[in-house]
């Protein structure tokens, strides 16, 4: 339970950190490509490989997810605590120190108001089947991940 936790941290973490270097990239994303969310097109259909592609009613529904989520961040950004919450965790995943981080990503979701990652992942499996949700979030160590409704 603890490592399904620190990675949900990490994961908003990175979202929230990587959102100024996708302020170019009109999908939204960021550099790394893992976790950070929302993901660009570009990660999703290369996540999702052929099999699991895309469908044409599907792209515009995760395209406007990801606009709300970016959308989202941002305002998030500008709360109050933000900033120093963010300084906090990019600082604890410096350390390496993984009680640290997940003490400083759960004061950065507290700062940002929500869990980024699980509300994507949320919007996302309204919109997606059970698979593609599965190759978009994989489950990790400690369990989590996967799942969702066929829609």
């Amino acid at each position: 339970m603890t490592r399904t936790w620190l990675m949900v941290l990490v994961a908003v973490a990175f979202g929230a950190s990587q959102l100024s270097a996708a302020e170019g990239d009109k999908a939204g994303g960021g550099r790394r490509g893992g976790r950070t969310v929302p993901f660009t097109m570009e990660q999703i259909a290369e996540r999702l490989g052929d099999e699991n592609k895309l469908t044409d009613v599907e792209k515009p529904k995760v395209e406007a997810v990801n606009a709300e989520f970016t959308k989202k961040i941002e305002e998030a950004k500008k709360k109050e605590g933000y900033a120093a919450a963010k300084e906090a965790a990019d600082k604890a995943r410096e350390s390496g120190d993984r009680e640290q981080m997940k003490a400083a990503y759960t004061k950065l979701q507290e700062a940002m108001g929500f869990n980024s990652y699980e509300e994507y992942k949320k919007a996302l499996t309204a919109i997606l089947t059970e698979a593609q949700i599965a190759k978009l979030f994989p489950a990790r160590r400690g369990g989590g991940g996967g799942g969702g409704e066929n829609k």
